[in-house]
């Protein structure tokens, strides 16, 4: 499943970095220092921590040299669920933010 891994890691690795520069602009665009004024921002806070680490999960798994030795189409159709279900949530996030 080598195949596999390099462009899940390049993929991540964009959603990520986006991830984290959104969270930089956003910390520093409000002038009294805080962040979370109404539930739209603890909403989206939560939704990109919860994904966050889901990702954080994710490339741990496509890194690891030990996970799925056994079954390595198993392992991967586990993490690409993960994967999907973790941009999944930071895009509802986001749009939800958006919304309310």
């Amino acid at each position: 499943m080598k195949d596999y891994r390099q462009p899940l890691v390049t993929s991540l690795g964009i959603i990520l970095g986006f991830m984290l520069n959104f969270l930089a602009g956003w910390s520093n665009a409000t002038e009294d220092g805080v962040v979370l004024e109404s539930r739209a921002d603890a909403l989206l806070a939560a939704t990109i921590a919860v994904s966050g680490g889901m990702l954080i999960v994710v490339l741990w798994r496509m890194l690891s040299p030990y996970a799925g030795a056994a079954d390595e189409r198993a392992h991967y159709a586990t993490t690409a669920r993960l994967y999907l279900l973790a941009v999944s949530i930071s895009l509802v996030g986001f749009l939800l933010s958006i919304l309310i």
